[in-house]
């Protein structure tokens, strides 16, 4: 086994770099874990963010898998402007082809609801579909994000 030795010194050189797909990455975990419904051990979390969700927030769950790929333009990259808002502003820019790709793709492996049902929900919204779909994450991230800092990683330490 290969164990590399950082000093103080080493470690108060190292600096992260922000990654603008975050906050949209960050929400569908999120998505992901009030949907997976073992253990205790976040079960607080969810139910203080499961009732602060607005009820069309419902649809990320049947575009968003408990496990396994979701589609890539939910987590776009990290080439955007503004850190927070560029990744939801490339979701609501998502060309129509790839959407109905992604989402083909995504029916082999998962139920989605049917295409009346989806358009019936974003329109709902009154906003295009593509903004809705933003606008929804953009609401189970602020719900999700000030339980952030007590749920942490439980690793194994060595």
């Amino acid at each position: 086994m290969l164990r590399i030795h950082f000093t103080s010194a080493d470690l108060a050189r190292v600096t992260l770099g922000y990654n603008s797909s975050l906050p949209v990455s960050e929400a569908v975990m999120s998505l992901q874990a009030l949907r997976h419904r073992s253990g205790p051990r976040f079960s607080v979390w969810r139910h203080a963010v499961g009732k602060q969700l607005p009820a069309r927030a419902s649809l990320l769950g049947s575009l968003v898998p408990v496990s396994g790929w979701a589609p890539d333009f939910l987590t776009p990259g990290p080439d955007h402007a503004s850190p927070t808002a560029g990744a939801f502003d490339a979701i609501r820019a998502t060309p129509r082809r790839r959407l109905t790709a992604e989402l083909r793709r995504l029916s082999h492996h998962h139920r989605l609801p049917t295409c009346s049902q989806l358009g019936r929900c974003l329109k709902g919204s009154g906003l295009p579909e593509l903004a809705a779909l933003a606008e929804m994450l953009q609401a189970v991230r602020a719900a999700s994000t000030p339980g952030s800092p007590r749920v942490s990683w439980s690793g194994r330490r060595s």
